[in-house]
C-alpha cells in the first residue's frame, strides 16, 4: 500500500463536488462565490483554500460568501436568503464582475431553484454552478462544472488577435506556474 501524499498518486475522482469548483471559481479576478447552503459547506472550503493559499505564499483570502441556510430554510426552501446573498455579494466593494451560485448537496435534495434565482437581472453576470457532489457528483465533476460555467464569461474576439483566456484549477494545483507557461 502507498501512502505517500505525493502530487503523483492523488485522485481527482474523489473528494467533494463543491471544493473542485471552488478550486477553479476562486481564481477567476473580481468574482465572488456564493455558496448556496449550511455554514459548514462555506467554512470547510474557506479553510482549505485559506491554508492553501497562505502555503504557497499567496497572501489573500478568497471571495466567499454563504447563505447560511437554517432548519427554518431547509424545510421552507432557502430561494430568499440566495437573494439576499447575491445582492451582498453585489454590494461588496470593490464590486464584483460576476458572482457565481454554488449549490450544496442539502439544496439540490429541498429542490431550491438556482438556476432561476441567477438568472434575474442582477447587472453583471450571476451564473449558477451545480455541485451537489453525493447526487452524482465528485471533485472532478466540480472542476468540470466550474470551467463550463466560468468559459460562458470568455467573450469573442470580433477580430484576430493574439491572446487567450487560460482557465483552470489553480490554487489547488502543483507547478501551476509552469504548466501555465
Amino acid at each position: 500500500m502507498n501512502s505517500s501524499p505525493s502530487p503523483s498518486n492523488s485522485s481527482r475522482f474523489e473528494g467533494c463536488t463543491l471544493t473542485g469548483a471552488l478550486s477553479v471559481l476562486t481564481e477567476i479576478r473580481d468574482a465572488v462565490c456564493v455558496i448556496h447552503g449550511p455554514s459548514g459547506c462555506a467554512h470547510h472550503n474557506f479553510s482549505l483554500l485559506h491554508a492553501t493559499l497562505l502555503s504557497n505564499d499567496r497572501l489573500e483570502v478568497p471571495r466567499l460568501l454563504s447563505t447560511r441556510l437554517t432548519e427554518k430554510d431547509i424545510i421552507f426552501g432557502g430561494e430568499e436568503a440566495l437573494e439576499s446573498s447575491i445582492a451582498r455579494a453585489l454590494s461588496l466593494s470593490p464590486a464584483p464582475s460576476s458572482v457565481f451560485v454554488l449549490s450544496t448537496c442539502i439544496v439540490e435534495t429541498i429542490g431550491d431553484d438556482t438556476a432561476a434565482v441567477s438568472a434575474k437581472a442582477w447587472g453583471v453576470p450571476v451564473i449558477a454552478v451545480p455541485t451537489a457532489g453525493f447526487l452524482g457528483g465528485v471533485f472532478e465533476t466540480g472542476v468540470r462544472n466550474a470551467l463550463s460555467s466560468a468559459a460562458l464569461l470568455a467573450e469573442s474576439a470580433r477580430e484576430r488577435t493574439l491572446s487567450a483566456n487560460l482557465i483552470g484549477e489553480k490554487n489547488l494545483e502543483y507547478g501551476v506556474d509552469e504548466n501555465a507557461a
